[in-house]
């Protein structure tokens, strides 16, 4: 069952503002966003192709 307040919590553009114009994207939550700048970051050091293949980035369970 989804956790709607924890979902909410994870998500901190939904305190202030309502998304009705969201259809085709939708606010990302704070574990998506961490894993992507963590993943640009290693592409930054390492470069694009060695961080795709590196399995370096931790996937939020």
């Amino acid at each position: 069952m989804l956790d709607v307040q924890q979902a909410r919590r994870d998500t901190p553009g939904c305190f202030e503002r309502v998304f009705l114009d969201s259809a085709g994207s939708s606010l990302p939550p704070t574990p998506v966003v961490d894993t992507v700048v963590a993943h640009l970051r290693r592409e930054a050091e390492i470069g694009g192709y060695a961080a795709a293949t590196s399995g370096s980035t931790t996937w939020p369970e």
